[in-house]
């Protein structure tokens, strides 16, 4: 798993190890074919509804990254406590 932390060093390759899987057998699979580390495993529809809420105002035009603390209690918010959610506490945006 990718720690938020470091999403950013290569948002892309975060992004493409985010995978939607039928089975918790499956996520096993995966990870050994890729070998690849189990991370977070969060049910679709919490992650649809934490994704509602992160990418809701990207089309305004006023819109900024979150804030590091905004960002800390939206993960909170929908239950992201791994510790893979863990990002520092500075002033700047996430």
């Amino acid at each position: 798993p990718i720690p938020m932390k470091n999403a950013w060093d290569n948002v892309v390759f975060t992004c493409s190890v985010m995978q939607i899987f039928l089975s918790e057998i499956d996520i096993d699979n995966w990870c050994k074919r890729h070998n690849f580390l189990k991370g977070d495993i969060q049910p679709i529809e919490n992650i649809w509804n934490f994704a509602r809420i992160w990418y809701g105002n990207h089309l305004h035009q006023d819109w900024k990254k979150w804030t590091n603390e905004q960002a800390k209690l939206i993960f909170e918010k929908f239950n992201l406590t791994h510790n893979i959610w863990d990002i520092p506490q500075t002033d700047s945006r996430f």
